[in-house]
């Protein structure tokens, strides 16, 4: 059973909305939604209803509270209360990163690979069970469950949202009450046909099923279910016909193994979901059961990466450098006309951040700053300014001082900031503010030690060794001149986090072996763009002996060693040692050719190709300059 949350009431003059565009996060027919933030609560979403709505608009917002305050759960948007000025009146709830899933599916410069798709799916599908079952006595309908109505928070973790049009009704009947005539509660594309055939019907759990099938088919299309004018769709679906899925079979025929299963699941669950007969569709915990027990055959790290290189094209709503306007207070918004008394559009400038200090100031503001800092900003700021001049200057052993000072004061706050740290150094390394990046990355993934989910701990100190790599390569990139950063900063940075991550004792030794090869292999990375060879070399070398030791036969199993064979083979190559480098390309093809067998075809084959390339180039020089 969920927990009922208790709501808060706020004062409006507590809240700073911002007025640009950016700020504009949703409207519907009735009510707008807008970026705003709070001393406590950080930045949120305000879905904001006019004064003048009577009774009904008091009423409907009434409703949408008591739905919201029963759905206590993670796949549902979190409420944390309203307020109320003379202009009108909010529910306060938690701002999502990154939209909604229609704008991101749509995007076609984002990535969403099957894992993805498959978390985004399984979230939704148990978001959705959670509101048909949230207790042994009472459930309830959505009403309008549509890609729009899912929105993207850290990680790309999907919360179903807008519950305007949700009714709690007891479990063994319909409704409480038919559906308001006068209010379109529903999108026609997502609609069920009973419903769009006598649109008074009483509200069912099996309409918001239908929802979800559709959903699902934009999920793995991207693109809208319907083509065709209003009129003849909605006839078509009244007559049992459903959207196109040819695209659908185009991306079984590129996918295999996992990921080709994944999408059969998904579709499967799809068509079931949008039987013309309701009493035919499944119950969303069954849909939700299925889908899970998919997700799980993925490893925790396979997800992660497919939301990393999804996440490369995207932008945070808070991200300061997408923000034009100002901010100011809300009981000067007015929800009808959707303006700011006393804001002009001529006022709508962009922000201008003058120095160095400014930026570290408007970084200071940043609510991931401060939820990692809690109180004590203004020494956090002096540290991190201090961290920038050591590393400018070339006194490295001083940066993990100040690294460590840093840590001193997060681990004494009351919360664990490692998720946190590690989004804001993300952030960091978006504005280009590199060396913070690196801090950042350091300090989240030693912090993830602390985490009680081993799991979840391994899993973040990779993902930060990864982000230590990348904000090295871009480093190098600006400039050539950054290598001596790249041996004293970040090269050390991840050999700590190596070196963390061989101490965790409580891991096991399969999972900690697995982990510390992972943070070698990028250290051996970062080695690669400082063309430092040897420490290349000696680095995947020592990542092997670990690996060999710990599994012994059952270590072609990994995908770790494969790249750690094709990364031997390209550092003999760059030392001109051909035979070596012939010897471990071929060691590498056949590991990546092993992992085949175990069903990831797709990826491994794009890898096999890249290391047969390597190999004849390897082969070619080593005729022309065979050993003496």
């Amino acid at each position: 059973m969920a927990k009922k949350i208790e709501l808060q009431k706020y004062d409006a003059e507590e809240f700073q909305c911002f007025t640009g565009s950016a700020g504009n996060l949703g409207s519907g027919t009735y009510a707008v939604v807008i970026l705003a933030t709070h001393q406590v609560l950080g930045q949120v979403a305000l879905k904001c209803f006019p004064a003048r709505g009577g009774q009904a608009m008091e009423e409907q917002v009434k409703s949408e509270l008591a739905c919201l305050q029963r759905s206590n759960n993670e796949y549902i948007v979190r409420v944390f209360g309203w307020t109320e000025w003379s202009g009108g009146n909010a529910i306060i709830m938690e701002c999502c990163d990154y939209g909604n899933l229609t704008t991101v599916l749509l995007n076609s410069n984002i990535e969403l690979s099957v894992p993805l798709l498959l978390q985004m799916c399984t979230e939704m599908a148990k978001g959705l069970a959670h509101v048909h079952n949230f207790s042994k006595e009472k459930r309830m309908v959505h009403t309008d469950v549509k890609p729009g109505n899912v929105l993207l928070a850290k990680e790309l973790h999907c919360r179903l949202s807008d519950f305007g049009g949700a009714k709690i009704c007891n479990y063994t009947t319909a409704v409480t009450s038919a559906p308001n005539p006068k209010r379109d509660q529903y999108t026609l594309a997502y609609t069920a046909p009973e419903v769009l055939c006598q649109p008074s019907l009483p509200l069912r759990k099996e309409q918001d099923t239908y929802g979800f099938g559709i959903t699902t088919h934009m999920l793995l299309t991207r693109r809208f279910p319907f083509n065709t004018a209003k009129d003849v769709f909605v006839e078509a679906v009244k007559s049992g016909i459903r959207p196109d899925t040819a695209e659908i079979e185009l991306l079984k025929k590129k996918s295999s193994g996992k990921d080709l299963e994944s999408i059969q699941v998904m579709e499967d669950v799809m068509k079931k979901c949008w039987e013309q007969n309701p009493e035919d569709r499944p119950n969303m915990l069954e849909v939700a059961k299925r889908l899970s027990e998919q997700l799980a055959k993925y490893q925790r790290f396979e997800i992660i990466s497919s939301v990393m290189k999804a996440m490369k094209h995207m932008t945070p709503v808070d991200d300061a450098s997408n923000l034009t306007g100002q901010w100011v207070s809300l009981d000067r918004f007015m929800p009808e006309s959707r303006t700011f008394i006393g804001v002009r559009v001529q006022d709508d400038q962009p922000l201008v951040v003058a120095s160095e200090d400014a930026v570290l100031k408007q970084l200071q503001e940043d609510p991931s700053f401060r939820e990692i800092f809690h109180n004590d900003f203004k020494t956090a700021s002096s540290l991190m300014q201090r961290y920038v001049d050591f590393a400018t200057n070339g006194q490295f052993n001083n940066n993990f001082t100040v690294a460590s000072e840093l840590l001193r004061i997060i681990e004494s706050s009351p919360i664990s900031a490692a998720d946190s740290a590690e989004v804001y150094a993300a952030k960091l390394t978006k504005k280009n503010k590199f060396l913070l990046a690196l801090l950042f990355y350091y300090i989240a993934g030693t912090l993830y030690r602390n985490k009680r989910n081993k799991s979840y701990a391994l899993d973040g100190i990779v993902r930060c060794c990864e982000g230590l790599f990348d904000v090295s390569e871009m480093m190098m990139a600006q400039d050539p001149a950054n290598t001596n950063i790249l041996s004293n900063l970040s090269i050390k940075c991840i050999y700590q986090l190596c070196n963390i991550v061989a101490k965790l004792s409580s891991v096991d030794k399969k999972n900690r072996c697995l982990t510390w090869s992972w943070c070698m292999f990028y250290m051996e990375c970062t080695y690669h763009s400082t063309k430092d060879w040897k420490s290349m070399e000696a680095t995947l070398n020592e990542a092997l002996r670990g690996l060999n030791t710990v599994f012994g036969g059952e270590v072609k199993r990994q995908l770790i060693y494969a790249h750690c064979l094709n990364g031997l083979g390209v550092t003999y190559k760059h030392q001109k040692n051909y035979q070596a480098a012939c010897q471990h390309y071929k060691q590498a093809i056949e590991a990546y050719r092993h992992l085949i067998e175990e069903g990831n075809k797709s990826e491994m084959a794009n890898y096999i190709e890249l290391v047969q390339n390597n190999h004849r180039k390897a082969e070619l020089k080593l005729v022309k300059s065979p050993p003496t």
